[in-house]
């Protein structure tokens, strides 16, 4: 019987289950060629054009509430009936993307303090930069174009600039508008709302999903249970469907959220950050093929068309993304310098500021085009001069400095305190 051990000869069912795992692992083995951990090179991949690509859809998104068009929705919010737009699939590519890099940053170097030092100088740098560029430039502006002077604005006595970056700066959004400005833009106009940079209480949610992967991450390494990611992806799963079905409940079980945050949203973003999360946990086992991705595509548009995209439709997306990620050519896209996260702040203020000078009325697309040209320079300044100057740290580690402070402070005290005097040798200040 060739391969098959002599004792098992005469044991036809022993022997077809030992052929079948031996056909089972040989498939396995010829499927784990094409999964995720063997495709995907952290060195050269799409991510850097695919997160470009999704600051710019936000763009797009947001032309249509900004500038007053049509009604105030994207048309894939149209075409889907409401269950996803083209800032939907963008935010939410945003934090698939995010789950998946963040995560293995995290398991490469589990060091609390070093995680969360490298993330504060990813967000926070070119966060608060942006709200003093707002508070000090855009709402200055807005001031001369709705009152007719430019300083007046500094002295409002409530909402003024100063008090938004105040407020703000610890990424919860106190204070959404300064000094009541922007209300004569269509947005104000048609949506009743006023917002100085609308998409910045996303950080928000982004930065509570670091916190989240830390502590997962903490709890999984320590006991090498993968699974207890999988368990956080289910609650989170779940709290995104009681999102979809009662928005009272899930307001009432995420009321600690800040003011203004949407609870749906934030709901979400955390279950495609999540996802993601578990895409890097598991790339071992995730195949990533051209015909995986034809299904995922299927059966997302299939979730469209049945009305039940949140969820399943979401997973599918997400993996695309992943797919996108690995298979597209275009790497070196952000070779010189990633800008995608000063278009991504930055848009939205100067989106508006066109509004104000009545550009909007030029049409769909060429305020499209006015807005990303417009938003370019802002976002390349912010990455030459605050995000990469900051990122530039992220080789100093906290938790080795505080390791080494013990042994600094006593090298310290012993070069401070005096040297014993030696046998027949006067103590020091004798006569």
């Amino acid at each position: 019987m060739g391969d098959v051990p002599a004792a098992l000869e005469h044991q036809p069912g022993q022997t077809a289950r030992l052929r079948l795992t031996g056909l089972r692992d040989a498939a396995w083995t010829e499927m784990r060629q094409y999964s995720l951990g063997r495709t995907f090179d952290p060195r050269s991949n799409s991510i850097g054009f695919l997160r470009l690509l999704l600051a710019l859809l936000v763009i797009v998104n947001h032309v249509y509430p900004l500038g007053g068009f049509g009604s105030q929705e994207d048309p894939l919010y149209d075409f889907t009936r409401g269950q996803v737009d083209i800032g939907a699939i963008a935010v939410g590519g945003f934090f698939v993307l995010s789950g998946f890099l963040i995560t293995g940053s995290f398991l490469a170097n589990p060091r609390l303090l070093d995680f969360f030092w490298r993330r504060a100088l990813r967000i926070f740098p070119g966060y608060w930069m942006c709200l003093v560029v707002v508070a000090c430039l855009f709402a200055p502006f807005a001031w001369w174009t709705e009152h007719g002077d430019t300083f007046g604005v500094f002295s409002t006595p409530y909402d003024s600039p100063w008090n938004f970056i105040r407020s703000n700066w610890h990424l919860t959004l106190r204070q959404l508008n300064i000094a009541g400005l922007w209300s004569s833009t269509p947005y104000a106009h048609s949506i009743h709302d006023m917002a100085a940079d609308g998409p910045l209480w996303t950080l928000y949610a982004e930065f509570q999903c670091y916190v989240g992967t830390a502590l997962v991450g903490l709890i999984g390494l320590r006991f090498r249970r993968r699974w207890l990611l999988l368990v956080f992806a289910l609650l989170v799963g779940v709290a995104r469907a009681t999102s979809d079905l009662s928005p009272a409940l899930a307001a009432e079980f995420l009321h600690h959220l800040p003011p203004r945050v949407n609870t749906e949203l934030f709901s979400r973003l955390t279950f495609q950050f999540i996802v993601g999360a578990v895409f890097f946990v598991y790339r071992d086992r995730l195949i990533i093929s051209r015909w995986s991705a034809v299904a995922a595509l299927v059966v997302a548009i299939t979730t469209i068309l049945a009305g039940v995209y949140p969820g399943v439709g979401e997973v599918c997306t997400a993996y695309l993304w992943i797919w996108l990620a690995v298979h597209l050519p275009l790497r070196r896209v952000d070779s010189r310098g990633d800008f995608s996260y000063g278009v991504y702040i930055y848009a939205w203020p100067v989106q508006q500021a066109l509004a104000l000078y009545g550009l909007y009325r030029w049409g769909v697309v060429p305020f499209l085009v006015l807005s990303v040209l417009f938003t370019m320079p802002f976002a390349m300044a912010s990455w030459y001069f605050v995000e990469r100057p900051a990122l530039s740290l992220k080789w100093i580690s906290p938790s080795m400095l505080l390791a080494g402070l013990p042994a600094r402070l006593t090298a310290w005290m012993a070069w401070q305190s005096p040297a014993p005097a030696q046998p027949g040798q006067p103590h020091s200040g004798s006569n």
